[in-house]
């Protein structure tokens, strides 16, 4: 089902993909439950906001060393984990159905955001 382009195509496709797609994932677990906006850019935990190249998953978490560079905390590793995860996840099933894979991939990470988001609003709820 991959279509007239090749099997690599849709492998790197869905990674690149599949890996975004945790990264923001990761923003609306720890921002929904503290009821903080998912809009703006990610930030380090000293509130700086993050360059481009440092919010590129899983590489911009290598290339800084697994700590922050303007305060140098660690950056938890939990972060990097979880973009590798979707990463192979996204790989995967672009591999075996191509764009539908992708498509898919991206169905259920914007169901398990928005179910997060509910969940936490509901609880606000008076």
């Amino acid at each position: 089902m991959t279509g007239a382009l090749p099997l690599w195509y849709w492998i790197v496709s869905g990674a690149i993909v599949g890996g975004c797609m945790a990264s923001f994932l990761g923003v609306v677990l720890e921002r929904a439950p503290l009821g903080e906006s998912l809009n703006g850019r990610s930030r380090c935990a000293c509130g700086r906001q993050l360059r481009a190249g440092e919010n590129i998953p899983v590489a911009g978490w290598l290339l800084a060393g697994g700590v922050a560079r303007c305060c140098r905390t660690p950056i938890p590793v939990k972060h990097p984990i979880g973009e590798t995860i979707g990463m192979l996840v996204g790989a995967g099933l672009a591999g075996y159905a191509g764009i539908l894979g992708i498509l898919g991939v991206v169905l259920l990470t914007t169901g398990v955001a928005t179910a997060t988001v509910l969940r936490h609003l509901d609880k606000r709820r008076p």
